[in-house]
């Protein structure tokens, strides 16, 4: 064997070797990933659910010791892991969620505030699924992610995850509603990874012929949630009467005509984050009657 043939040989070796010593690095920090996601998820959801709005200022604490911990350090393994994932995230964002969805607007803020300091230290991509999973793309709850998205519009994720269910299944309703929806009009939750992405794509009718089926067999107040997060997407970042309308019509014809009265409802109430302002207890989304569109 040459010397050309004897040094390539050693660097075969070398490279065998690095890559299994990567991989046995990767298996720890998938199982460290693993326990150490739930111990913080834990910890976060019993602050959350004591005193939401003490339990708010830990958000972001916990996210990073969760993260520093997992990785232990090891800046190499955080990059080929390409950070947290989904299985530790998405449930980190979806104990905030459930809080989330029961607390005033005046809790709402302080909540929604930590969590924007997370994605925040992320490129954007990375938050909205353009590169990876992404964060938003798991994010079950209907206010929290579009309060996200309201404020900062990079993080919206798109409904890929129910027009792929629509595409996988042909389009055909009966499978379609097998595998999205409980006996109580639910999301089946092991079969998707964001109810309110997932929902909203199935509400779309221009995505599919069946939006009105698939409404009528979806539980009444998570079907109201929905309706409030899908109008605020559009049309919480205006008080100007043609905007509002404009967004009030767009919404009117890509939804079932038995949403419309909600959607009014949604644009009369405004309770939604205001974008661009402080994220304090007064930023309180309003407008007066006289900008509501008739």
């Amino acid at each position: 064997m040459s010397s050309d043939d004897k040094q390539k040989e050693r660097q075969k070796e070398h490279d065998c070797l690095f890559v299994t010593d990567m991989m046995e690095k990767l298996d720890k920090v998938i199982k460290r990933e693993d326990d150490v996601g739930k111990f913080y998820t834990e910890i976060l959801s019993r602050e959350l659910r004591k005193d939401p709005t003490k339990g708010a200022e830990a958000i972001d604490i916990l996210f990073h010791e969760m993260e520093n911990e997992t990785f232990q350090g090891n800046a190499q393994a955080r990059i080929l892991a390409g950070g947290l994932p989904e299985f530790v995230s998405w449930p980190f964002y979806n104990a905030i969620g459930v809080v989330y969805e029961h607390v005033d607007r005046k809790q709402k803020n302080p909540i929604l505030r930590r969590v924007l300091n997370i994605f925040d230290h992320m490129n954007y991509a990375e938050v909205n699924g353009g590169r990876g999973v992404g964060h938003t793309t798991g994010i079950r709850s209907s206010e929290l992610l579009s309060d996200v998205c309201i404020f900062e519009p990079l993080y919206w994720p798109g409904l890929y995850e129910g027009r792929e269910i629509i595409k996988k299944n042909n389009a055909d309703y009966k499978p379609v509603v097998e595998q999205v929806l409980d006996t109580y009009g639910l999301i089946q939750q092991d079969n998707v990874r964001s109810d309110f992405l997932v929902t909203y794509a199935l509400l779309r009718n221009d995505f599919w012929g069946h939006s009105e089926k698939f409404m009528e067999l979806v539980e009444p107040k998570y079907l109201d949630r929905v309706i409030n997060a899908m109008t605020g997407i559009r049309v919480a970042n205006t008080t100007k009467k043609d905007e509002i309308q404009e967004g009030r019509s767009r919404l009117f014809e890509l939804l079932p005509k038995a949403t419309h009265p909600k959607i009014d409802e949604s644009i009369a109430k405004r309770d939604w984050v205001v974008p661009g302002k402080k994220l304090d207890e007064t930023s309180i989304n309003s407008v007066t009657k006289s900008e509501l569109p008739t």
